[in-house]
């Protein structure tokens, strides 16, 4: 048995070498954990099958016309009117969308905005220009008053 156990200045360890001993220690064992994790078959499948989409309802017409250059196309539908002094409100559908209250100046979309409401249409600014949108005529509709419509 060695009894006699001396170390000489030179082979002591130093903090340089314990140091670049536990480097050496936390990347053999880094290795050897992310080999055997990424080694193990998964348990659940990567992604969710896709769907076809509906035919005919792909999107791709919205999309061409939200890239192409100019204005979008604009599809305003009036479900009332209501104006007076330089004031009003119109209550559009814009774009087969529920049927929402606009003030004059208001915008409806990022290219259109209601610029005004005379006696027989809707003024919208759509792309720098002013388009005229008639309103629709009312059974027994003479431009006066208040006037009672009967619903569905």
């Amino acid at each position: 048995m060695i009894t006699n156990l001396r170390f000489d200045r030179a082979t002591r360890p130093t903090w340089p070498g314990v140091v670049r001993l536990a480097g050496a220690v936390a990347l053999v064992s880094g290795l050897a954990w992310w080999g055997w994790r990424l080694a193990e078959p998964l348990s659940q499948p990567l992604a969710a099958p896709v769907t076809a989409p509906a035919r005919g309802d792909n999107g791709a017409a919205s999309v061409a016309a939200w890239l192409s250059p100019g204005p979008a196309k604009l599809d305003v539908r009036v479900a009332g009117v209501l104006a007076g002094d330089g004031r009003g409100v119109a209550v559009l559908s814009i774009d087969g969308g529920p049927p929402q209250a606009y003030a004059i100046g208001d915008r409806l979309t990022r290219s259109a905005r209601l610029a005004g409401i005379d006696a027989s249409a809707l003024i919208v600014e759509h792309g720098g220009r002013q388009v005229r949108l008639p309103l629709p005529a009312q059974a027994g509709d003479d431009g006066e008053g208040i006037k009672w419509v009967s619903t569905p």
